[in-house]
């Protein structure tokens, strides 16, 4: 089990414990002994003074090398931070990590709930800490919410280093309420290249509300890099419970950097449902013998009920796709997602279960592949079974040596009561098929258009073109 996936909190305890250290206000020039601020409930400790956080409305301000407590901001400060009642908010300040905080972070929050409200830039950034395999910028232990608002931004970088794992925010719950929250996994030069990168990791479940904007940015690494990673709970018999990602509104972009075994923008061990916003994940090169790149990965369930989701899987020596999921369902929303070259296999959409598309839902999933380099086998869609009660479906293939295939359609074959499908294949050596699946089934307003792209061994290509109802059409045809 990766370290990733372990508890971070090295201390016990129901009460909340927020670590922030050397925290400084952005306009005010580097020099020597920057503060040291943590905080424990109701008071904070700053170079070794208290300053009592029982009275209201209290801000911090940097004057003179030292914190002043001011019971109303001054005229013309810019630069401060208040903590109230489980509300940090902070105003164009830089955070920076300590050696002596978990994961060298600079915040670590223990137990309870965090609400941090971001006003101007802010930055939060960890630093190399050798007694930790794990780095991040912001920690949370178990069972922990930490909420992000603010009309305001906040950037969290973890440090690098070649032997470990670096997670821009690495966190129980996360709750995205307003204001723009990016995460780094470590930004570092070749020599300082991780076994494991993350944007974000989550161990309960990530939530997007409207307004809110979320950036996910993971490093180049030599094992796995993953923009998102909701990894839900394990021990040492495996997983525990699943993690889910909620997207109400607003926007998520996840980027991976590249690997040589996994390359995801987001992977959820458990469900990821959009019912409003814009999604947007790509996964980069993949270079291991076996390896993957893939925009979004779900071990459980897709769910497109509104909103745009975009994905988009990057080169790989292996199999590159768009998404892979155990099941997909697009009602009212958009899915576009593209596989891009693979030696292997490129897929658009790789379904373990069943694929349903009803509403007005938009599908667009397109298979890499070019006459150049083509891909040994190239979908669209692979599904066991596609559903279609409305909207539109269209599914394209590059170039493949072996089979091109818009629908490669199991057991529970194709099954149109209404909408449109259509596909569009490119050429192979071996097989080209607009749909190849047990059975066709067209009904009521249901359209469905397929062509196939040519084929340069013995094998003929098959097209399935059929608008009228009631028709069966089995797939592999001599």
């Amino acid at each position: 089990m990766s370290v990733k996936k372990q508890a971070v909190s090295l201390l016990t305890g129901l009460v909340m414990l927020l670590t922030l250290l050397m925290l400084r206000p952005v306009p005010v020039s580097a020099s020597n002994g920057l503060p040291s601020l943590l905080s424990v409930d109701e008071y904070v400790l700053v170079d070794e003074q208290n300053l009592d956080f029982s009275d209201n409305n209290q801000y911090f301000v940097w004057e003179n090398d030292d914190w002043k407590e001011y019971e109303s901001l001054p005229d013309g400060v810019s630069s401060y931070f208040q903590y109230e009642n489980g509300v940090l908010t902070l105003s164009n300040v830089e955070i920076e990590g300590s050696t002596n905080n978990p994961c060298g972070a600079g915040i670590n929050v223990e137990g309870g709930s965090l609400k941090i409200v971001s006003i101007g830039e802010n930055q939060v950034t960890g630093v190399a800490a050798s007694n930790h395999n794990t780095y991040a910028a912001v920690v949370t232990g178990d069972n922990t919410e930490i909420v992000f608002a603010g009309d305001g931004t906040l950037t969290a970088t973890a440090a690098g280093d070649a032997s470990k794992t670096s997670i821009g925010i690495n966190a129980y719950n996360i709750t995205m309420e307003s204001g723009t929250v990016t995460a780094n996994g470590a930004i570092g030069t070749e020599s300082s290249i991780g076994t494991e990168s993350f944007g974000i990791s989550v161990r309960g479940t990530l939530q997007v509300e409207d307004g809110s904007s979320l950036i996910a940015n993971a490093a180049d690494a030599t094992n796995v890099s993953l923009g998102i990673d909701v990894c839900g709970q394990w021990d040492e018999n495996g997983l525990v419970a699943a993690g889910n990602m909620v997207v109400s509104g607003g926007t998520v972009t996840a980027y991976a950097g590249n690997a040589s075994n996994e390359s995801y923008g987001i992977k959820t061990t458990g469900d990821l449902t959009v019912t409003a916003g814009t999604v947007s994940a790509e996964g980069a090169e993949a270079t291991g013998e076996d390896s993957r790149s893939c925009g979004v990965v779900t071990d459980g369930a897709l769910a497109v009920e509104n909103g745009t989701v975009t994905a988009t899987g990057g080169l790989s020596t292996h199999e590159s796709c768009g998404v892979a999921a155990s099941t997909v369902n697009v009602s009212d929303g958009t899915l576009n997602a593209t596989g891009d070259e693979a030696e292997v296999a490129s897929f658009g959409i790789a379904v373990d279960g069943d694929m349903e598309v009803s509403g007005n839902g938009q599908v667009n999933a397109a298979g890499g592949g070019t006459a150049e380099n083509p891909a040994t086998v190239s979908f669209g869609i692979s599904s066991d079974a596609v559903t279609v009660s409305g909207g539109n479906v269209q599914a394209t293939t590059g170039n493949a040596i072996n089979a091109s295939v818009g629908f490669s359609i199991g057991q529970g074959g194709v099954t149109v009561s209404g909408g449109t499908v259509n596909a569009n294949v490119g050429d192979a050596e071996c097989y080209s098929y607009g749909i190849s699946s047990v059975f066709v089934s067209v009904s009521g307003n249901g359209v469905v258009s397929a062509s196939a792209g040519n084929c340069t061994t013995e094998n003929a290509g098959n097209d399935i073109k059929i608008e009228s109802a009631g028709i069966n059409v089995y797939g592999e045809k001599g």
